[in-house]
Order: structure tokens, then sequence, then C-alpha cells
């Protein structure tokens, strides 16, 4: 930069721009080489945008070069007519935004993170590259409707190279919008090769947009700082192509706030409302609209609606995420991790609604304890004695109805809701005991299982307390584990111990 410079200041006009010239070529090859070969060196998401950007310089290699033989064989900097093929260089644009949009970044942290971020997966490729464009369009609206339309209007200029350079100059901006999006909406994992990123695009709209003006002008020379920008631009890409990239995403990455995230909303409405202003301002002063405003107008309009479909879609799949989310919690706190039976608040829960209607329904109440279970972890270690708790949840399980309510109240402590069974309860817990008690595979043998149960009959004169109740229970399996080799016992107010023992089970 410095020789330019200096060639700038002392060599003559014609020197000055040639050697500006050969160095923004020679600088475009570098920074697209450099790009290749560190995206090779490079793994995962650090490859993909710098191959893709490195990919999407070499054709300008090849315009740069062009360029620079023009220079030296027309002694001219701009062409006088520039065919209409040329146009099509412009989807090199499409690939730096791909490049652009690759680069590896992170959702940001916020206290509402899920609201915050509502645009993950693929979707905020597609956000952000549509705010690129409304962003951009809305610019190019207001600067053709107050300099570029009138300028244009008033001599006659080379379609192509109007179009051609018009193309550049937004595609550029939309680079540079999407640096900025990516910087303020995302986390990147380089804020310094990102940043680089940015001055190299803000850099070749500035070098484009000055080619833009002498062509519009019907000028075809320009002074070397034109090409001196370029090479900056160049430059600031070839240093993001050096600068590493971490793979992974920081420990603690960087807090949106709620402002950043009604800022990103409103971005679509800011772009409309500056053309829809714009729009009122030429009716009011009676200044008739071109096609080319037309054209922008509707893209713009279809822009929005695209993004706000996008964004309806995304709520759509964030509002379902959030529903089962909340399922997933609410299992998780009415069920035993464990075992997945339901836990006390659950159960005590069904116990309250089943003490409304017991007036025509009365209810059994069972409490269950397995006998010996310390001695099995301490024998067999706390992993045995989960596999045995799991192996009783589902024996319990299969032993009882759909209608009825399995809880796990803690340790080995298990409770039933025999709910509106016109069995005899004491006849069902007999069988539901005899399928606990059989062997069990512990430690790869075979052990018995011992249980004690006591059951509580919620009729009318039972106090309409779920406390109460299990307490009752309680007492019952208390007295039937008293009894030797575990038993059942039926609680009766007064005589918790009077009941069916074990010989009787």
């Amino acid at each position: 930069m410095l020789v330019l410079a200096v060639f700038g200041l002392f060599a003559p006009n014609a020197q000055s721009v040639l050697v500006a010239g050969a160095a923004a070529a020679v600088a475009c090859a570098a920074a697209g080489l450099c790009m290749l070969w560190t995206g090779w060196r490079a793994r995962g998401a650090d490859r993909r945008w710098r191959v893709a950007l490195g990919i999407a310089t070499l054709p300008t290699v090849f315009v740069s070069a062009w360029h620079v033989r023009w220079i030296v064989d027309h002694q001219s900097t701009l062409p006088a007519y520039v065919p209409w093929p040329s146009t099509l260089f412009l989807a090199v644009v499409v690939v730096n935004l791909v490049g652009i949009l690759l680069f590896p970044s992170d959702p940001l942290e916020t206290e509402t993170d899920e609201r915050a971020v509502p645009w993950e997966g693929y979707h905020w490729y597609a956000i952000t590259a549509l705010d690129s464009l409304l962003l951009v369009d809305s610019m190019f609206l207001l600067t053709w409707a107050t300099v570029l339309g009138s300028s244009l209007g008033t001599r006659h200029v080379n379609t192509a190279g109007i179009i051609a350079n018009t193309g550049a100059l937004v595609g550029d901006l939309i680079l540079l919008a999407a640096c900025l999006l990516l910087a303020t909406f995302r986390q990147p994992r380089s804020g310094q090769a990102l940043a680089l990123l940015a001055a190299g695009m803000g850099a070749m709209a500035v070098s484009t947009a000055s080619y833009l003006t002498i062509t519009a002008s019907g000028g075809h020379r320009s002074t070397p700082i034109v090409d001196v920008i370029a090479t900056a631009g160049w430059l600031m890409l070839l240093l993001a192509s050096l600068v590493p990239v971490p793979g992974s995403a920081p420990p603690e990455r960087r807090s949106g706030s709620p402002r950043t995230l009604r800022l990103r909303m409103s971005l679509p409405y800011v772009a409309l409302g500056t053309a829809g202003l714009l729009v009122v301002g030429q009716l009011i002063a009676k200044t008739p609209i071109d096609n080319a405003e037309r054209a922008g107008l509707i893209g713009l309009l279809l822009l929005v609606i695209v993004r706000q479909m996008m964004i309806q879609s995304e709520n759509t799949r964030l509002l379902k995420a959030v529903q089962i989310s909340r399922r997933q919690l609410r299992y998780q706190a009415f069920h035993d991790p464990l075992t997945g039976l339901a836990n006390r608040a659950l159960f005590t829960e069904r116990v309250r609604a089943a003490l409304a209607r017991r007036g025509s329904q009365p209810f059994a109440l069972v409490y269950c304890d397995l006998d010996n279970f310390k001695q099995v972890n301490d024998t067999f270690g706390h992993a045995v004695g989960d596999a045995l708790l799991r192996t009783t949840a589902d024996r319990l399980r299969a032993g009882v109805r759909p209608v009825d309510t399995v809880a796990r109240l803690g340790g080995d402590e298990f409770a039933i809701l025999l709910d509106d069974r016109n069995e005899d309860p004491r006849r069902f817990c007999e069988r539901l005991a005899d399928a606990i008690r059989a062997p069990t595979l512990l430690a790869d043998r075979l052990k018995p299982v011992g249980v004690s149960l006591g059951v509580v009959i919620a009729d009318g004169d039972r106090p309409a307390d779920p406390d109460a109740l299990l307490h009752d229970a309680d007492l019952a399996m208390y007295a039937a584990k008293r009894q030797a080799g575990g038993g059942l016992v039926v609680y009766q107010p007064g005589r918790p111990d009077r009941g069916c023992g074990a010989g009787g089970a």
C-alpha cells in the first residue's frame, strides 16, 4: 500500500493507474489462492467458508487481469462498451454470500434463549440473506430516486455497463450487510476474521461505487485511488484467510439483549417503511415513478412477504418445541426418573381426585415396601438395587389396570391406587404380592424378593385427606413387616395390625 501511495503521488497518471490496476489484480489472485489454501488445510465449518470465498474470487482474478490488459492496450481505465454476457459475472455474488453465511458462528446467549435465537439450522441462513437483500434494496431505491436515476436519465450510457457495475455494487453491499448482521445477531467464533471480511467487502463497495459513478457520468478514466481502495479490500480478505477460526463454540458466548431481538424483528419493516416514505414523497412532489423503482418496490415487497412466511414457519416450530418441552417438564415433575412411575406429587393428586368422587366409587390404597432392600444395596451394590426397583416397578405396572395408579414414593416404597375396583382388594393384593415375590436375577443369581403390603379402604368413613390415607396404609404396611416373612395387613381404625398375615396372604 505504501508503494502504491508513492506511485500515486509521484508517477505520471497513466503509469500510476496501470500499477494500481496491476496491484489490485495481484492482490485479488493472492487472496483467492490463500482462501483455497487455508480452506484445504482447515476442517469442518472453517473449511467451507474459505473454499466458497476462494472459488468466488477466481472469476474476479480473470476480470482483474482483463482490466489491466485493457489499460495497457487502450490507455483508458474503463471500456466504452461492456457486452451483455459480462453481467453473468454477478453470479459470483451468490457464491460469496454463501461463503459469508457459512462463517462459523453460534447463537447468542440470553435470558430467554429460545426467543432470542428463533433461527437455527438452515433457517438463519435464509433469514440473514433476506435481511441483507432488504437493506440493500431499500438503500438502492433511495439512491436511485435521489441521485442515480436522474443522472442516468440525462445522458446516453452503456446499459450493460451500468447494470454490471450496479449489480456489482449491490452485491458488495449485500455481502457487507451479511457480515454486519452476522456480527450483530450471532456470535462469530473469530471476530477478527469477520471484521477483516467486512472491511474488505466495504472497500470493494467503495471502489465499485466509484466505477459506477464514473460510468454513469459518461467518463472512461478513473484515478489510481479507486484501484488502491480495491487492492486494500483484497488484502483485507487475504488477512482474513490467515486468521485461525476455532472449531468449537467459546465456553462463554456473548449475551444478547431483548433490544437485539426487537431490532432483528423490525428490519423488514424498516426497509419497507423507507421505501414507503420514498413513494409517499414522490407522490406528494408529483414525481413519476420509473420502471426501476417499480421493480425495486415489488422486489422489496416480495422479500418481506417471504421473510415473514419463514418467520411464521419458524415460530410454529418454536411453539411446538415449547409445547413438547412443557410436556417433558410436566412428566419430569410428576414421575420418578428411575422407574418411570408416578411420584408422590402425582399420586397425591390422583388420590385427592378419587376422594372427591368416592361417594359412588370407593377405592383402596396399597402401600408396598420391599423387605431387606438395604441388604441388597450393601451386598450387590446400588446398581443392582436400582435394577431390582425397576423390576418391581414393571411387575406392579403389569399387575394393575390402566385406570389404577402405581407410584414410587421414595427408596423402596411404592403405593398403588386401586380406583373403582369391584374385586376384593385383599385378593388382588395377594396376587400382586406373589408376582413381586417371584425370584429375581440379582448379580447373575436368582434371589427371592420379600415384600410387605398395607391396605386401607377409602369408604365414606375415612377422612378426606390423602396424607391421612397414606399414613394409615403405611401403618398397615409396617404391621405386615413386623410379621415373620412379611405379608399383607388391611388397616382397621384403632387396630392397624388386624388383617391377613403372611399365612393368610
